[in-house]
């Protein structure tokens, strides 16, 4: 029976001197700085947790006059209808709400499109 009885296993050398190196064998392509420093991130389970706390607090921010607010959404009057909550918001409020909203679109479809193993 030989050593290397696996044949995966045979292609990749245990040790590798500087000369094979320089042939090619062994050699390993070095991730970015950021595909490692994620890849990182995601082995630790409170970073995970700490990253859905931040989430879960940033929504509650950006959503925080709708949440929190003592004017009613839709009031039906003799006029008709009105919203008294939309007519609260500020100018702030109104485009934290429309940033906070179609940001999170962007932001994963530029991680969903990014190779996290190539170098800029």
């Amino acid at each position: 029976m030989s050593k290397n009885a696996n044949p995966v296993q045979a292609d990749k050398p245990s040790s590798v001197t500087g000369v094979q190196l320089a042939q090619g064998i062994g050699h390993q392509p070095a991730q970015s700085f950021w595909a490692e420093a994620w890849s990182q991130v995601f082995k630790r389970p409170a970073a995970v947790a700490s990253i859905v706390w931040i989430a879960i607090v940033s929504f509650f921010a950006i959503y925080a006059p709708l949440i929190a607010s003592s004017h009613p959404l839709i009031l039906r009057s003799d006029d008709g209808l009105s919203s008294p909550l939309i007519d609260s918001l500020s100018a702030p409020d109104v485009a934290l709400l429309v940033i906070g909203t179609i940001s999170p679109f962007f932001l994963f479809l530029k991680i969903g499109s990014m190779n996290f193993g190539e170098k800029l």
